[in-house]
């Protein structure tokens, strides 16, 4: 699957977490934490779980840069 479809389907699924929860690690565990309890192999998604965080806190830091004031 292509990572920018991915990430538009993912970004408006965890912004409204994050903005409840400013802490991104946190938030993504939320959003995780239904999938590791009613997956038999919920500790698969682990890998997802750290490249999310990742993709996520770049992002982050690459928005807070663009639209900052110079």
């Amino acid at each position: 699957m292509n990572i920018i479809a991915t990430m538009k389907i993912i970004i408006p699924i965890i912004k409204p977490i994050i903005a409840v929860c400013p802490n991104l690690l946190i938030a993504i565990l939320l959003f995780y934490l239904p999938f590791l309890f009613f997956l038999p192999l919920g500790f698969l998604l682990l890998p997802f779980l750290l490249i999310t965080y990742k993709v996520l806190s770049v992002s982050k830091y690459l928005l807070k840069e663009l639209f900052s004031p110079l």
